[in-house]
């Protein structure tokens, strides 16, 4: 079946271009100037010495630019609604002067709809929309459980997606002053529902314990992390630190100037014990002590070149080799000589 000239004429001249195109208009370009020839008339030609006919034959001499059926199509931008004129009449005040009235607007808008929520209250559409979406999300409900067995992380993760969901939805109905009468009846029916969840192995798993385990070994590390930074820090260093510490608390609130009543300073001088204090042999300044050893209460021991007692434990056995006895005795023989040839060398005076 040959194809039909009219339909390839009009996908020619709206869908395709170029070449091809332009030959399949030219081929039914005589057909379709038959169809579109009109019928010959008389016009009637206005002129000074009177009226002439002129045929439509010589309507070919014309310029092409002139045929109204071939020209383009007129396309006209919307400019949107027209400007109203201004009214020819003014108005006049008491005194007969025209009184000024005001401008309109440059562009006339049109007027935007007006929403109202279900109370008749009149709201923007965004506001309206978010509650929309917020009571189809509520309406929707919560998700079906997935089956099979899944881990851990997969089952926290639903529960606290669950967890959220229902604060949310708690929270929107609290915003929104809507009270379910069935609402406490929910909560008790979803406290006593269980959920069992368990392992590939078939173990039974605590998600409370499992969270709970994981704070607590969070904690732990953390107090490991601290701890290992004073690994290398004694405890004196440590005091010391401290007591820096409180000495700056204690400072910024005080002022810069210091007078010599400032009792706190000088308490922190007379607490301060140097060894070339001459009053320090009689000093009656309580010192604090911590807990101290039992001391040896038993008859004096044989003395010693440290000066260190013996042990609260001691039987009174001299269990030395005897160096620290012999060296004391040679001390006093060697001061007693002393003494006698400094008293006889004075005898004859």
């Amino acid at each position: 079946m040959p194809p039909d000239p009219k339909l390839q004429a009009y996908l020619a001249q709206h869908y395709l271009s170029g070449a091809k195109a332009e030959a399949i208009l030219a081929r039914s370009g005589g057909a379709e100037g038959e169809r579109k020839k009109k019928k010959k008339r008389k016009k009637v030609e206005t002129t000074d010495d009177g009226l002439r006919m002129r045929d439509e034959e010589d309507e070919w001499k014309r310029r092409s630019d002139d045929d109204e059926d071939r020209s383009d199509a007129q396309v006209v931008k919307d400019t949107g609604a027209g400007k109203f004129k201004k009214a020819a009449w003014s108005s006049l005040g008491p005194d007969g002067q025209p009184v000024a009235e005001p401008e309109p607007a440059a562009e006339e808008q049109d007027e935007q709809p007006q929403m109202v929520d279900a109370k008749g209250n009149q709201v923007s559409a965004e506001a309206l929309h978010k509650s929309e979406a917020a009571q189809a999300s509520s309406q929707a409900g919560p998700s079906k459980p997935r089956a099979g067995l899944r881990t851990k992380e997969e089952v926290r993760a639903e529960r606290v997606a669950r967890e959220k969901a229902e604060k949310a939805a708690e929270a929107e109905a609290a915003s929104r002053g809507v009270e379910d009468p069935d609402d406490e009846e929910a909560r008790a029916a979803r406290l006593a529902q269980t959920t069992v969840y368990r392992d590939a192995t078939g173990r039974r798993i605590d998600v409370e314990a499992e969270d709970k385990a994981l704070r607590l070994e969070e904690q732990r590390q953390r107090r490991k992390e601290r701890e290992r930074k004073d690994w290398n820090r004694g405890q004196r260093q440590q005091a010391e630190e401290a007591a820096a510490r409180a000495e700056l608390a204690l400072v910024e609130k005080e002022g810069v100037a210091r007078y010599k009543t400032d009792e706190r300073m000088n308490a922190q001088l007379r607490e301060v014990e140097r060894a070339d204090d001459p009053a320090l042999a009689f000093l009656t300044k309580k010192r604090t002590k911590g807990p101290q050893l039992p001391k040896y209460k038993g008859p004096p021991p044989p003395p010693n070149r440290f000066g260190i007692p013996p042990g609260y434990r001691w039987d009174g056995v001299d269990r030395s080799n005897g160096f620290e006895k012999r060296r004391f005795e040679a001390l006093g023989s060697f001061k007693r000589r002393q003494q006698d040839e400094r008293a006889f060398g004075t005898e004859d005076m």
